[in-house]
Parts: structure tokens; C-alpha cells; sequence
């Protein structure tokens, strides 16, 4: 996140999973229904149970020097990080 805030010129838009039970059972059963492949089936729950919480991400764009990114949910069970540089 400090490379993309040293390389923004506006602002920075992330988004990506969100660690929660909820995540973890959409993936499981998306998984299963869209596919039959055990890799994918390993691969969906296994990304959720890798990616960071809200908290997580907010704390990470804190350290990154991203002041004032707001982290917001976003569906399905995904959360929205953005940043504007300040003026």
C-alpha cells in the first residue's frame, strides 16, 4: 500500500475479500456449485481464510501512510478500501 500511495497521483482503490464466516461459506458453496474441481474447491474457501479482515486492511492503510482511507463492505462479502490524496 506505500508503493501504490507513492505512486497514486489521486487517489488509491482496493478491494478484495473479506475474512468472515459468511465468506467462508459463500466460497465453500459457490465453490461447489459453479465447480467440480477439487483445486477450486480447496483454492475458494482457502483465499477467504488467507485474506484480511476489514480491521486488518484499515490498520494496514493506517501504516501505509493512506490517512484518512475509509474501508467500507462491498458484496458479496468483500470490503472496499479508498484513499484520496490530500490536496
Amino acid at each position: 500500500m506505500r508503493h501504490m500511495r507513492e505512486a497514486a497521483r489521486a487517489a488509491v482503490g482496493i478491494t478484495d475479500l473479506d475474512r468472515t464466516r459468511a465468506g467462508l461459506a459463500l466460497a465453500w458453496l459457490g465453490s461447489r456449485v459453479l465447480s467440480r474441481s477439487p483445486v477450486v474447491h480447496f483454492d475458494a474457501t482457502a483465499s477467504v481464510r488467507a485474506a484480511f479482515s476489514r480491521a486488518e486492511a484499515a490498520e494496514l492503510a493506517r501504516a501505509a501512510g493512506l490517512e484518512g482511507a475509509t474501508v467500507e463492505p462491498a458484496l458479496p462479502e468483500r470490503w472496499r478500501l479508498w484513499w484520496r490524496r490530500p490536496s
